[in-house]
C-alpha cells in the first residue's frame, strides 16, 4: 500500500519539504549569477541580511567582508570625529558591529556617564570645541585640551593646559576649530586668535565697536564665520587669515550664535538673535557675501514673540530631511527643526518647522544643541539648569529621555556635541562625557581624583523618561 505523503508526514512537513527545495534551488540559481551582479545584489542589503548570508558559503561570505559591509557603512553613516583616527584602522566588519551594537544601546538607553577632569576654580562660562584629533574646552582664560588616540582600541587623553593672560581682554568668549589642527579663539577684546597643536599664536583683528566682544564662531572649510554680541559678523578665509566679508545683521542689543555651512548645495549662514521680529534668520553666501534669504519661525510663531535662539546646529544626518535641515534651542525650552527646502510658510512669510521638541518636565531655556546618535536620527539639547541633558529620536518624538550629568551641577549645559555613540559637554564646573559604544573600559578615559559617585565604569547619574509637548 502506499501511503499518500500528507497522511505520512502531515501537511506541515511537505511544507517544509518543499520550502526547504525552493531555497537550495533558489540559492544554486543565485550562486550562478556574476560577480558583480551579486556585489550589487549586496549593497542594497541590511545588517541581518547580510550577517545571514555571510554564513551560507565561502564565496558569499567573502563577498559580504569585501564588499558588503563597506557598502552599508556608505548606506548607514554614523558620523564620528572623535572616533575617526580609530575608525580608520578598524576593518569595515569591525566598523559595522560598533555601529550595531551602539544603535542597540541608545535604543536600550545603556550609557556610561563620566566627568573629564576634576572641576575648576570659580564658576565659568566655558566653551567648546571638537575635530578629529581632540576636544579643547576653554574656561575663562585657560585651554584645556584632551587627545583622541590613533589605535583600534579609542582612547579618550588629557593633553595639556594652555594659559592666557590673566587679563580681562584675555577671558575666552567663542571658540571653532580651523583646518590643520588649528583652534580659533574669540577673546573678551573683541579680537580672534589662531592656535596650533604647538601653542603658536596669530593675532587677527576683525575692527570690532568698542565694548564689543566675539560672541560665536562657526567654521566650514576654510570659512570661518564670527558673530559679535551686537549682531556684527565677519567672513574670514582662515587659510589667509583675512577678512573676506562683513555686513550687520541686528541692529537689536543682543546676538548669540551663527552657524556656517559652506557645504550645502545652497551655502548659507543661520544666525540666532533676541530681536522680536527675526530671532533666527537665514543668510545666502554667495562670491559676493551674505545676502537675506530666509526668516524662520517657531510653530506657534504669533503667540511666542520677543524670544531668544541660543544655539543652531545641523540636524540630524540620518533623518528623513537630510543635511537640508537646521535644529535651533530657543529661550522658552523648545527646540525647532527646520527643513530648509520646505514651502511651508506662516501668513507673515517665515518658514513653519517640520518639528518641534521639548521636555514635557521642564521649560527651561535651551542653551546647546547637537544632533546625531543612535541611526544618526537622535537630537540633544542641554538645558539652563541643573546640568540637564535631554534627547530625542526624531523618528518618534513623542518619547524622549534625559539625564543629569555626573555630579548633577546646578549649572546650565553651556556647550555640547554629539557624535553617534558620544556626548562631549560641559557645565560651569567641569566637561563630561557620556558613551553609548560597547566596548567602554577603564582607561578609555582619564580618571579624575574624586572617584566618589562611580557605579563601575561610569558614575551615578538620574535619569528619567519625558514625552513631547
Amino acid at each position: 500500500q502506499v501511503v499518500a505523503p500528507s497522511s505520512q508526514f502531515g501537511s506541515g512537513a511537505i511544507d517544509t519539504l518543499t520550502l526547504s527545495t525552493s531555497r537550495r534551488l533558489d540559492m544554486e540559481s543565485l550562486l550562478e549569477l556574476p560577480n558583480d551582479l551579486l556585489i550589487l545584489i549586496l549593497c542594497d542589503l541590511g545588517y541581518w541580511e547580510l550577517d545571514s548570508i555571510a554564513r551560507t558559503c565561502k564565496l558569499l561570505h567573502s563577498l559580504v567582508y569585501e564588499f558588503g559591509w563597506a557598502a552599508y557603512l556608505r548606506n548607514n553613516p554614523r558620523p564620528s570625529l572623535s572616533l575617526s583616527r580609530s575608525r580608520d584602522l578598524w576593518q569595515p566588519s569591525v566598523r559595522v558591529r560598533y555601529d550595531v551594537l551602539t544603535d542597540r544601546r541608545w535604543d536600550q538607553r545603556k550609557f556610561v556617564a563620566r566627568p573629564l577632569s576634576d572641576p575648576w576654580l570659580g564658576r565659568k562660562r566655558p566653551r567648546l570645541a571638537l575635530s578629529s584629533s581632540r576636544l579643547v574646552i576653554a574656561a575663562g582664560h585657560t585651554l584645556h585640551s584632551f587627545g583622541f588616540s590613533a589605535n583600534k582600541n579609542p582612547r579618550v587623553e588629557s593633553e595639556t593646559h594652555l594659559k592666557l593672560k590673566d587679563d580681562p581682554g584675555q577671558y575666552v568668549t567663542a571658540m571653532a576649530c580651523v583646518p590643520d589642527d588649528g583652534i580659533c579663539i574669540g577673546l573678551q577684546n573683541g579680537s580672534l586668535e589662531f592656535l596650533d597643536v604647538s601653542d603658536q599664536r596669530t593675532r587677527h583683528d576683525i575692527d570690532l565697536p568698542p565694548k564689543d566682544f566675539v560672541e560665536s564662531l562657526s567654521a566650514s572649510d576654510d570659512l570661518l564665520l564670527a558673530l559679535s554680541a551686537n549682531g556684527s559678523a565677519r567672513l574670514i578665509d582662515t587659510s589667509l587669515c583675512q577678512t573676506v566679508s562683513s555686513f550687520e545683521i541686528s541692529s537689536q542689543p543682543r546676538s548669540w550664535k551663527c552657524h556656517l555651512n559652506s557645504r550645502a548645495s545652497s551655502p548659507y549662514a543661520a544666525f540666532g538673535t533676541s530681536t522680536d521680529a527675526k530671532p533666527l534668520s537665514i543668510y545666502s553666501l554667495s562670491p559676493s557675501g551674505f545676502t537675506p534669504s530666509l526668516v524662520l519661525a517657531q510653530q506657534d510663531s504669533i503667540a511666542r514673540r520677543g524670544l531668544a535662539v541660543f544655539d543652531i546646529c545641523q540636524g540630524p544626518p540620518c533623518s528623513v530631511w537630510g543635511t537640508s535641515s537646521i535644529v535651533s534651542g530657543w529661550y522658552d525650552g523648545t527646540l525647532s527643526v527646520h527643513d530648509l527646502r520646505s514651502s511651508d510658510r506662516d501668513r507673515d512669510g517665515r518658514l513653519r518647522p517640520v518639528m518641534t521638541l521639548s521636555n514635557s518636565f521642564s521649560d527651561e531655556p535651551i542653551y546647546s544643541v547637537g544632533c546625531g546618535g543612535g541611526s544618526g536620527c537622535y537630537v540633544a539639547a542641554g538645558s539652563a539648569r541643573h546640568s540637564l541633558v535631554s534627547f530625542w529620536d526624531v523618528r518618534s518624538a513623542n518619547k524622549g529621555f534625559s539625564f543629569h550629568a555626573p555630579f548633577n551641577d546646578a549649572s546650565p549645559v553651556y556647550a555640547l556635541a554629539l557624535e553617534s555613540s558620544r556626548l562631549f559637554a560641559v557645565t560651569q564646573s567641569r566637561p563630561f562625557v557620556v558613551d553609548f559604544g560597547p566596548d567602554v573600559g577603564s582607561t578609555t578615559y582619564p580618571s579624575p581624583s574624586s572617584q566618589s559617585g562611580t557605579s563601575g565604569l561610569g558614575y551615578y547619574v538620574t535619569q528619567y523618561q519625558h514625552a513631547r509637548h
